[in-house]
């Protein structure tokens, strides 16, 4: 993390708290500190810190809090276009979950080669080629993380 302190007579020292009552000792003050996040695993994470001066007098305490998720998202994909058509365009419905919320998806043909990331929708048109259409589709959350992906099959006859 990266912090900030200022007093007319100087800043000499930080002190950490990962619940705001129990306070490590203090330590010389830097601008940039390392912790590790407890309790362990997901979710809110708040750290606190207090300041003290030359003269010895200790700040408020401020805090922070961060979210962190390293789960990647869920979903699914089906076409709502029966199946087989002869349609050149076929519409997906999809659904996906995710704990920080789902912001974008993204598309392939081939399950290789995708597309760009695009914003996170309900449903999507997709071009059909003549023949079996295997469509792939990765979820990203919005701390990052991109599911494993999803496919679904259209046969469009001519």
């Amino acid at each position: 993390m990266t912090l900030s302190a200022a007093d007319a007579s100087g800043v000499t020292q930080m002190q950490f708290s990962r619940d705001g009552v129990n306070y490590l000792a203090f330590e010389p003050y830097a601008t940039t500190k390392s912790m590790t996040l407890l309790p362990a695993g997901e979710g809110v994470k708040t750290v606190y810190v207090r300041f003290r001066d030359v003269i010895g007098n200790v700040s408020d305490p401020i805090s922070a809090s961060i979210t962190v998720d390293t789960t990647q998202p869920t979903g699914t994909i089906a076409f709502s276009t029966p199946n087989p058509t002869t349609s050149a365009t076929g519409t997906l419905e999809l659904t996906a979950t995710d704990a920080s919320g789902v912001t974008q998806m993204q598309f392939s043909t081939n399950g290789v080669n995708y597309l760009p990331f695009e914003p996170f929708g309900a449903t999507r048109d997709v071009a059909l080629a003549l023949g079996v259409n295997n469509i792939s589709v990765r979820f990203k959350d919005a701390a990052g993380n991109v599911s494993t992906a999803v496919s679904a099959t259209i046969t469009r006859n001519p």
